[in-house]
């Protein structure tokens, strides 16, 4: 299974929608030991959209480019922001999270919505993904990936994530 792109996926008006909303963005952080601290490997700021039901229902439909995969109706949202002045970036990782019991993250998602002056590349498997304001790509929430370092301005995404059962 690869990455696939939907370009066009959303409109500038559920771009304006979520820019401009109210905002309550968090350090990106990392648990260990039961501490909570500022992450090294994910360099961001985030907010959780899981219950804003505009956004819930654009995405839900985004993931159908995936019929295949067994899924279901639980939804994990995003709104992550790099910023050049925090080097903002995000180290190869996985997001299948098999700390969710049961469940785990089966497909993943970014919608671009709003591009750095530089930097901030999505990689997928070590390929440079060409993903322009508006577009959306879904894949497998199994393939390492990574947010390249944002060396000028900042890149704000949307990421997705429908649950299931644990991949066979």
């Amino acid at each position: 299974m690869h990455p696939v792109t939907v370009a066009s996926a959303v409109d500038n008006e559920f771009i304006d929608y979520v820019l401009h909303r109210e905002h309550n963005w968090q350090r990106g952080t990392l648990v260990a030991g039961g501490q909570e601290a500022p992450s090294v490997n994910r360099r961001c700021w985030c907010e959780d959209l899981s219950k804003d039901g505009v956004v819930q229902d654009v995405c839900e439909s985004l993931f159908d480019v995936y019929p295949d995969v067994e899924t279901n109706d639980q939804m994990q949202i995003s709104l992550m922001k790099y910023r050049a002045e925090d080097v903002g970036n995000f180290e190869t990782h996985q997001d299948v999270n098999y700390e969710l019991g049961e469940l785990c993250r089966k497909l993943s998602m970014t919608i671009l919505l709003s591009d750095s002056d530089q930097g901030g590349e999505l990689e997928i498997m070590n390929s440079k993904q060409t993903l322009s304001v508006g577009d959306a790509i879904v894949f497998p929430s199994y393939l390492p990936h990574s947010v390249k370092p944002v060396t000028a301005g900042e890149r704000i995404s949307l990421v997705a994530w429908r649950l299931g059962e644990h991949w066979r």
